[in-house]
């Protein structure tokens, strides 16, 4: 059976309770005779176990274990993201793994009353291996890409050539005034009457 993925958030201090079921085909599989374990470590790979969770079969015909970690176990363990797996063992030492993941270790601040009030760390959450998961692109990436886009062409305008009216002046045909002589129009100017004309 392949092992499940499962990552869960853990607020440092605490107390941990969890029960899982444990199934097989579709059905809760019969543990009698397996013994749980599961440990938590800061990498996949390090020999260093930073917590040790107690496991049970709390339910042996209906598939049941019980997860627990006093909060005095919790506390010890440091902020960060760590990596666990849950395994059982059978009576004839066939160790099968059942669920592995991330344990995000959350802080709190204590009050003045010594009770942890505010969160002062944020749940990151990774994949088993350590690695950050792939992030798909999606509508807000596209339309942060095109405002990107947008302002960048708006920029070249500005630098290149500023805006319409002015691009257009300074690319104006320059037409010199014609050098033909006026046409001569004769005029009669009359007097008002009573007045006189002069000349």
């Amino acid at each position: 059976m392949a092992a499940g993925k499962y990552n869960f958030t853990l607020e440092q201090g605490t107390t941990f309770n969890r029960e899982i079921t444990v199934q097989e085909s579709g059905s809760a599989m019969n543990l009698t005779g397996y013994t749980p374990r599961m440990q938590m470590r800061s990498t996949h790979d390090s020999s260093t176990i930073a917590l040790t969770f107690t496991a049970t079969v709390s339910n042996a015909s209906q598939g049941k274990i019980s997860l627990t970690a006093t909060d005095t176990v919790t506390s010890a363990v440091e902020e960060g993201i760590y990596v666990y797996d849950l395994e059982i063992e059978s009576s004839g030492g066939t160790v099968t793994r059942l669920m592995e993941g991330n344990v995000t270790i959350e802080v709190r601040a204590l009050n003045a009353e010594g009770v942890q009030s505010l969160m002062v760390a944020t749940t990151v959450t990774g994949t088993w291996n350590g690695e950050a998961e792939n992030e798909e692109f999606g509508i807000q990436e596209v339309i942060m890409a095109g405002l990107a886009i947008a302002l960048l062409v708006l920029a070249l305008i500005i630098l290149l050539g500023g805006d319409g009216d002015d691009y257009e002046s300074k690319n104006a045909t320059y037409v010199p005034p014609s050098l033909e002589e006026p046409d001569v129009i004769d005029a009669i100017i009359e007097p008002d009457e009573g007045g006189e004309v002069d000349g």
